[in-house]
Parts: structure tokens; C-alpha cells; sequence
């Protein structure tokens, strides 16, 4: 993922996915525990993929659910389709 600050070029990217859109699938798989950073593993059908891991520690949730049910309603897309996911 890259992000910009230069408003022309930004405008720009976004006008063409707005006037092509297109959807791939991304596999993404969290790992961590309490007291750690939380990792990021994704995977594009497309065989693009990309590890992020967070730059704080994990802190336990004062509301919401058990952690793989919060990200799996986090990570429902549009359609309405569920997108892997799971915690370890």
C-alpha cells in the first residue's frame, strides 16, 4: 500500500478506479497476541502479496467481541462476500 500527498496525482488514481473498477481477491491472515504487534500477511489471487506488522503493541478490547469475530465482520466487503481470514 502507498500513500501520497500530492493531491493532482492522487485525484488522478482515484478517477481511474472509480471509471474501472476492479476486484481480486486478497486472502489475509493476522497473527499476535496481547502485549505484541499485530501482523498482517496478505495475498492477492494474482499472487501480489505483502506482511505489515504494527508499529504498537496489541491491548485488550474494552468492548466488541473475540478478536477472529471483530476481523471477520471487519473484512466483509461490499458484496456482502467474506474474505479469509483468521487469528491464531
Amino acid at each position: 500500500m502507498w500513500k501520497t500527498d500530492a493531491p493532482v496525482l492522487e485525484k488522478a488514481v482515484l478517477a481511474e478506479v472509480t471509471e474501472r473498477p476492479s476486484k481480486v481477491r486478497v486472502d489475509v491472515h493476522v497473527t499476535g497476541a496481547l502485549g505484541e504487534p499485530a501482523r498482517f500477511e496478505a495475498r492477492s489471487e494474482a499472487g501480489d502479496s505483502v506482511v505489515v506488522e504494527c508499529d504498537a503493541d496489541t491491548v485488550g478490547a474494552s468492548r466488541g467481541g473475540e478478536l477472529a469475530s471483530v476481523l471477520r465482520e471487519k473484512l466483509v466487503v461490499g458484496s456482502g462476500r467474506r474474505r479469509s481470514c483468521w487469528a491464531r
